[in-house]
């Protein structure tokens, strides 16, 4: 995998969950930066202050869906308000617990590229690189 990703946006509740998918990123060395939050109103500002062009733009969003406060699907709607230039280039994964069909199909349809159930593997992350950013 020769594609280096600018930076990667971990947001999940559980810190550890974090700390474990900052250290698979990190081994694949495919990765510049990777910035965690556990919560999603944090990852959603962080996303709305870091404009394209910048090097902490996020190019993929890990996303959980079950979290206090603001869950997967309150940040999907408040990101899809965001405006286009905010959001451009910007590849939304679900990575949750939840084998439920109905979620993967509720995550597609509000605007998840992909949906993945917990644990992050370099597995996935090399799908998200081959399909999203084909050399």
């Amino acid at each position: 995998m020769n594609k280096k990703i600018k930076c990667i946006l971990l947001i999940d509740d559980d810190a550890s969950t974090n700390e474990y998918n900052t250290i698979v990123l990190e081994e694949t060395g495919c990765v510049e930066h990777v910035i965690s939050f556990t919560r999603a109103s944090e990852g959603l500002d962080f996303v709305n202050s870091n404009p394209p062009l910048t090097p902490l733009h996020p190019e993929i969003i890990f996303l959980d869906i079950n979290m206090p406060l603001m869950d997967g699907w309150d940040f999907l709607e408040e990101y899809n308000k965001l405006t286009s230039e905010k959001r451009k280039n910007i590849i939304v994964v679900m990575l949750t617990t939840s084998a439920n069909i109905s979620d993967e199909l509720k995550a597609k349809e509000k605007g998840a590229a992909f949906y993945f159930i917990k644990p992050l593997s370099e597995e996935i992350l090399h799908e998200i690189i081959n399909i999203q950013f084909p050399e």
